[in-house]
């Protein structure tokens, strides 16, 4: 391991990354690699913060789901219940999404609203699963209404209960704490975002270390007020809805008919899949720069928790689970065929020159489109 993920690394022009496995339920092994910044050539630390993402909305999720053992949010209970303005005005299907419907991805809004455009639900609340971080903002509000806290005044507090003293979902730039800087496709560095506000659904900057810490309290039950009731774990380890072909970020979506994959679901606020090592929850988080994965073994107190400082991180954590981890994960073999279908699209101008009589001009855009994005055609023909 420790000779193949730089290697990994070197290929995908990622400079910075940071491992956690977890076993017994605790955080067994940590190793940092590469650069946190390419620039200053400072080392990635133990306690090197990276953006986790959407590693964020377990967090939201957790969280919210222990309101529901406290009896002041309500699983099946529409969320306008809770909050005194409506989130988006001029919806009548506002009125039907409830809480497990964010956690599950079934709320029928998009990812992200577009700049300029009202937000809408595209589809029937409940109908089928779509990837949204505007339900987690939504879910935030109610948080925050029943709590009579602002989201960050009520979490961090229960972070640091947990040992996750490295944690926050703020920030402002002028914390003087180790941070890996984010860098793009060519491994160069770009500038950090600010984040101000806290969003459930993405600001979580954190180590590998501490989200293990996290992932460890959600694999056990108990009657602390911060972990989950035995009940509550069970519904958020419960298949909610099968994943699909179809996701937001597709131009296409939401297109009318879906192909299911029939061994990843969606549980409460987790990626559900069945593996060879018996059934796992998971989660990913890209935000562009940063990229990084987090699955657990809940029968078995088993984990791991990876985070990188690059855009292209998402191979190298790919790479490891496949080639050093062994494993076999339909839930990590759907999200790369969703992303992928992304890059196509994306990338069609490129893709065309596929065709182009010139070889020496095919083999340009082969090689990009290889290099850069990860994809690989036959273009043979």
């Amino acid at each position: 391991m420790l000779q193949k993920i730089p290697k990994f690394m070197k290929e995908a022009n990622v400079p910075g990354l940071s491992i956690t496995i977890i076993r017994d339920y605790k955080p067994y092994w940590n190793q940092s690699f590469g650069t946190a910044n390419t620039d200053s050539r400072e080392t990635v630390r133990q306690n090197t913060i990276f953006e986790a993402a959407s590693l964020s909305k377990p967090v939201l999720a957790y969280y919210a789901l222990q309101l529901c053992d406290r009896g002041l949010l309500a699983l099946d209970t529409p969320l306008t219940e809770y909050t005194p303005e409506p989130y988006i005005h001029d919806e009548p299907k506002l009125g039907l999404i409830t809480m497990r419907h964010v956690l599950s991805h079934t709320t029928g809004f998009p990812n992200w609203r577009k700049n300029g455009t009202p937000l809408r639900i595209m589809l029937p609340p409940g109908e089928r699963f779509g990837y949204s971080g505007e339900g987690y903002i939504y879910l935030q509000k109610a948080m925050e209404q029943v709590t009579g806290k602002t989201a960050i005044e009520y979490i961090e507090p229960v972070l640091e209960s947990i040992g996750m003293v490295d944690s926050r979902f703020i920030w402002t730039g002028e914390e003087k704490m180790p941070l890996a800087n984010g860098h793009d496709e060519n491994g160069k560095p770009v500038n950090k975002k600010i984040w101000p506000e806290m969003r459930g659904s993405a600001s979580l900057h954190t180590t590998s270390t501490d989200y293990a810490r996290f992932m460890c309290s959600v694999m056990q039950t108990s009657d602390d007020e911060h972990q989950l009731s035995p009940e509550m774990t069970h519904e958020m380890f419960s298949s909610q809805i099968q994943v699909n072909d179809n996701a937001p970020w597709h131009k296409d979506w939401p297109k009318p008919v879906v192909e299911t994959d029939a061994q990843v679901s969606w549980g409460l606020g987790w990626g559900l899949q069945q593996t060879p090592n018996g059934s796992s929850f998971w989660h990913w988080g890209d935000n562009d720069h940063y990229h990084a994965l987090a699955m657990g073994f809940p029968e078995k107190g088993h984990g791991i928790v990876i985070l990188t400082n690059g855009a292209n991180g998402q191979r190298v954590y790919l790479r490891i689970m496949r080639e050093i981890m062994k494993g076999v994960y339909p839930g990590l073999s759907w999200l790369e065929r969703v992303y992928k279908q992304q890059q196509h699209r994306a990338h069609e101008p490129l893709m065309e020159v596929l065709n182009d009589e010139d070889a020496s001009i095919r083999y340009l855009a082969e090689k990009t489109l290889r290099e850069d994005f990860g994809v690989y055609f036959d273009c043979s023909t």
